[in-house]
């Protein structure tokens, strides 16, 4: 199912983890930066919005970017790794679009 690119290939800087989708195409997670309402404890900072350090995901089939509950972060992000990779699996799980061809 894999195929020689996809083993080969160093991965792009900052990407974390990599899941493979039916499609034969990968979902990456990655390192980003958002800006929330809530300190790394989950305690509302009342109104006061932070830059913080966190994760992400998108597919390199569908194009589809991973997103964390907007009631809990603004923007978006997960600030644990462990969660967006599950949320990357799961995409990956139900996702068969193909690749997209290089140019």
């Amino acid at each position: 199912m894999f195929n020689k690119r996809n083993e080969t290939e160093p991965w792009p800087e900052g990407v974390v983890a990599r899941c493979i989708t039916a499609g034969a195409t990968t979902v990456d997670v990655y390192e980003t930066t958002f800006k929330t309402g809530y300190d790394a404890h989950g305690k509302w900072l009342g109104g006061e919005r932070r830059e913080v350090d966190g994760f992400n995901w998108r597919c390199l089939g569908c194009n589809e970017v991973g997103k964390a509950d907007e009631s809990y972060y603004i923007g978006k992000g997960y600030r644990d790794q462990r969660e967006a990779k599950n949320e990357a699996q799961t995409h990956a799980n139900g996702c068969s679009f193909l690749p997209r061809p290089s140019a």
